[in-house]
This record gives C-alpha cells, sequence and structure tokens, in this order.
C-alpha cells in the first residue's frame, strides 16, 4: 500500500453514472479516514474507488491510500468493485459486463475465445446466474431512449428486453405505445414475436451449434424475467438471418458445381413465360435436382424466402419449353427437320401440323361463345394449369379438389389434363370446380387485395362478424381483459382465461367490432 497525490490520480472511464448520496460516506471518512485503499495501476490510472475519491476530494483532502495492481486484473477488479458497493442499474450492469467480455476476448490473443465459458466465470465470480449476465448484455442494445425509460421506471425490464431484440426505429415508436396505453410486457412480446424470435425448428441451416447458445429458446429463458420458455425459437434474429445467407451461399455454390443455375425471387419474375415448378421438402428436392443436372439449360434453382416466415423454400422452375431448349420456334423446327432426315413431303407434313394447331386455336377461341358450357371447359383447363402447386398443402387442396373427376396430380410438375374428361362434366359440375379452384386460390392472397375481394362479396363486419372461441383464443389474458373494457363489458374478479373468454361471448352485442380488426 502507498499514497498518492489525488490530483496525479486519472479516471478514465467508470459504468457508474449515479454515484448516490455522498454525505453518508464523506463524515465516514471525516471520522475514521479512508479504510479501503483505491486502486490503481503503475500508470495511476484509478481502477477501482471513485466514489471515495471524489468524497475526498470534495473534503479537501490532498493524498489518499492506493494499492498498485496489475493491468491484466483491471476489468475484473474494477466491475466486481462497482458492484459490490454500490447497486448499478440495470443499463449500467449490461455496460460493465460488455466492457468486461471485450477485455477477456482481447486478452485470449490467438488463443479460442469461449463467451460461454466467459460469461459463466464472471457469473459464478459475481453471484449470479448466467442468464442474468445475458439479460444485461441484451439491455445494452436498447436505444438510449428506451435505456432511459428503464432507468427512470416508465416501462419494466421485460419491456427493454424485448425492444432491445428489434431495431432503433420499432424500438422508439413501440416505446411510445407502451407508455401511452400501459402495454404489458407479454402484450409487447406477442406484437413483436416476428422480429425477436426466429422459428429455429424450421431453420435450413444445421442446429448442431445452436444446441447450448443462450439465446436458444428451448435451452435459457433470455426474454423476460418472468421465465418465460420460448421453445423451438431462436432469441438472436441477426444470427438466424446471418446463418440463413450463409447456408444459401453454400447450397448456391453446390448447385453451380452440378451445373445447375441458381435465381433469385427478382431475377426469376425478369425471365417471360418461367413457371414454377414445384416446391421441395428435402428428400424429394435432392432427388429433383439430380435430374436437373439432364436439362440444365431448361430449368433453374429458386431459393425464396417467403412473405412470412424465414424458412427458405427450395423451388424448381422451368424457364424454357421442353420442345424448344432455348430455341425459336423456326430454330427447332429446322433442327427437328434435319434430326429426323425428313423428305420434302415430311417437312411439309411437320410445317402443316404446326399451322393447324394455331388455325383450330384461333378459330375455337372466335366460335366459343361466352358464357358457354364449352367455354366454361376452357376456362376450367386453364385455371388447372394454372393453380398453385407451390407447396404441399396447395398440391393436396387440388388433389382433393380434381380426384372426383379422375385428374391426378404427380408428385412434381403440373397435371396431365384428359380434354374429354372435362367435356364430360356437366355444366354445373364444371362451375363447382371453377368456384373450388377459384377459393383455393384465395388461400394464397394477402394484404389488401383480400379486403377487395371481401367487399365486392358483399361482406360487411357489422353484419357477418361474430365474436367466437377461436377468435379470442388468439388473446393473451391481459389482452382479453383489454377487449372486455373496449367492449364494455365487465370482467372484474375473473382471473382463468376460459372464464373470460365465455364472458365476453355471452356479453357481446351484434356490431361490435374489436378495433384490432380494423375496416374493410
Amino acid at each position: 500500500m502507498g499514497i498518492k497525490n489525488t490530483k496525479e490520480i486519472k479516471v478514465v472511464s467508470n459504468p457508474r453514472k449515479d454515484f448516490g448520496d455522498m454525505e453518508e460516506l464523506k463524515a465516514s471518512i471525516e471520522e475514521h479516514g479512508i479504510l479501503e485503499p483505491l486502486l490503481i495501476t503503475k500508470g495511476k490510472k484509478l481502477i477501482a474507488g471513485e466514489r471515495r475519491l471524489k468524497a475526498a476530494k470534495e473534503l479537501g483532502l490532498k493524498q489518499v491510500p492506493v494499492t498498485i495492481i496489475n493491468s491484466d486484473m483491471v476489468e475484473e477488479i474494477k466491475l466486481v468493485e462497482n458492484l459490490q458497493r454500490k447497486n448499478l442499474n440495470p443499463i449500467e450492469e449490461g455496460e460493465a459486463f460488455k466492457k468486461y467480455l471485450k477485455v477477456r476476448q482481447e486478452h485470449a490473443n490467438a488463443k479460442k475465445y469461449d463467451r460461454a465459458k466467459a460469461v459463466e466465470q464472471l457469473a459464478q465470480k459475481l453471484g449470479k446466474k448466467p442468464d442474468y449476465i445475458e439479460r444485461r448484455l441484451m439491455l445494452t442494445m436498447a436505444t438510449p431512449k428506451v435505456q432511459e425509460a428503464l432507468i427512470k421506471r416508465k416501462i419494466q425490464l421485460g419491456h427493454a428486453a424485448v425492444l432491445a431484440r428489434v431495431d432503433n426505429k420499432k424500438q422508439n415508436s413501440a416505446l411510445k405505445h407502451i407508455i401511452d396505453y400501459d402495454t404489458s410486457v407479454n402484450d409487447v412480446t406477442d406484437s413483436l414475436d416476428d422480429d425477436i424470435m426466429k422459428d429455429l425448428d424450421r431453420a435450413n441451416f444445421d442446429k448442431t451449434g445452436c444446441k447450448n447458445c443462450p439465446y436458444n429458446g428451448s435451452e435459457q429463458t433470455l426474454l423476460i424475467d418472468s421465465g418465460d420458455v420460448v421453445k423451438g425459437n431462436c432469441l438472436r434474429p441477426q444470427c438466424y438471418l446471418r446463418k440463413v445467407s450463409e447456408w444459401v451461399q453454400k447450397e448456391t455454390e453446390v448447385l453451380k458445381k452440378q451445373g445447375i443455375v441458381v435465381l433469385t425471387d427478382e431475377k426469376i419474375k425478369e425471365i417471360k413465360g418461367a413457371f414454377e415448378v414445384n416446391t421441395y421438402h428435402e428428400d424429394k428436392y435432392k432427388k429433383a435436382v439430380n435430374n436437373l443436372t439432364k436439362k440444365p439449360d431448361m430449368y433453374v434453382v429458386v431459393f425464396h424466402k417467403p412473405e412470412y416466415g424465414d424458412t427458405i423454400e427450395k423451388q424448381i422452375w422451368q424457364i424454357k419449353e421442353e420442345s424448344q431448349r432455348g430455341q425459336t420456334k423456326e430454330q427447332f423446327s429446322k433442327a427437328e427437320e434435319k434430326r429426323l432426315n425428313l423428305s420434302r413431303k415430311e417437312k411439309l407434313q411437320l410445317k402443316v401440323r404446326d399451322f393447324k394447331r394455331t388455325f383450330l386455336i384461333n378459330t375455337s377461341a372466335e366460335l366459343l361463345k361466352e358464357g358457354s358450357k364449352k367455354a366454361k371447359v376452357v376456362i376450367l383447363y386453364s385455371m388447372i394449369k394454372g393453380a398453385n402447386y407451390n407447396n404441399i398443402f396447395s398440391r393436396k387442396r387440388m388433389e382433393e379438389i380434381l380426384k372426383d373427376i379422375k385428374l391426378k396430380v404427380p408428385e412434381w410438375g403440373g397435371v396431365d389434363i384428359k380434354m374429354d374428361l372435362l367435356f364430360a362434366l356437366t355444366e354445373s359440375e364444371i362451375e363447382v370446380k371453377i368456384h373450388q379452384i377459384a377459393m383455393n386460390d384465395l388461400n394464397e392472397i394477402y394484404n389488401v387485395n383480400v379486403g377487395i375481394i371481401a367487399r365486392e362479396a358483399g361482406v360487411n363486419l357489422n353484419k357477418h362478424f361474430v365474436i367466437t372461441e377461436e377468435f379470442l383464443k388468439l388473446h393473451t389474458k391481459d389482452q382479453l381483459i383489454g377487449l372486455a373494457k373496449e367492449l364494455k363489458i365487465d370482467v372484474k374478479g375473473l382471473v382463468k382465461n376460459t372464464d373470460l373468454t365465455n364472458k365476453i361471448v355471452k356479453g357481446w352485442k351484434k356490431g361490435q367490432i374489436p378495433k384490432i380488426l380494423g375496416v374493410l
């Protein structure tokens, strides 16, 4: 132990922003002196004891007792000292933990840095659980406005932990809503569900490394302090999306080595006449890709990101007709004539065949009367041909629709339509099939178009909407209470979701439309 002039000691940084009541400390120093030395480096940088140094200066003391320590121990000692002397707020704790781990990583140099082990060791030194460290670290990703709201107790710790997982713009807009409407942590979690959690069970990439990850919802409880475990979800979306991107890149390289072209969603839309053959699950996809190597100029693979969710769909698209393989109609005809070594008469027959096809199609289009049974057969043919076979669910629905008219949906590709089967149907049967396929396609319509179709169909929320248990099951307990308040239904004293649901169903009146439904 030694003595140093207070002016010589350099205060570099400290996670502490609130020094609390200094009067009690100053009174103790006046009576007993500084009982525990300040910790400084050889360069006279303060490591621990800023409250004591501050109090000494305010008392006019020129010198203070110090202990000089090794620089490798600086961050650990400084952090522990600050946490033990006076409780830091959660944000200050998170910043201190973050700085500690950064220094540990820097000290590791060429050695392998094990973050999970570093967190576990830090937790042991502080007498905390690793989850506690991770939750505080999470708060460092919150915006200044969110952090300030937490410090001033305008929001709960759980609110801040949830908000810290989304982008800054969403954090601040959600913060305003929380404060204005006193929104619960569970309700905020529900509203930001897609932003803060990614479906790990359905992820395309190898999840071996996710097993013991602190952000694996099935392993840890990092989202909120209440202990809710979000099973099957990744709670670190940035890492999840990075792994998805790396997986797509790796798969693309493998396919390119096989001579298969891989396109993006945007590029495939630019190819006129291209159409999707199928979307595959892993087993069928590998089998189909092996077949594509035989026709690399006709088919491409597209890694499609759907509108909802983050699981990449593996799609195979046909970009050229089987008969042409990249040739124009004229080029194909000449190539076929040469390949078959046709005589002049046979060449003429080939040309007449194409002419006849075009003539019959054009003339039929002129003769088919709008609204006639035969015209409806052509419409049904077009709808079957262009129906959505993109995924297993739409394919299953089409199988059900077509099975009673003896048309089979193959494992991949479109349906082989036998026109005589369609013409054998009665007009009413044709209309039923047209309606069924149209309704099936409605399942693929989203956003504003759904509302437009509903309006044109005559849907009126005031007339057709009914509060049901199915609708109410979508709500959390807090949301049910909020809905009851909106609908002016008294649910005081009710605790269970089933009781709240029954009360709302019985108390609801025709024409009451929950605000969350919006308008058509």
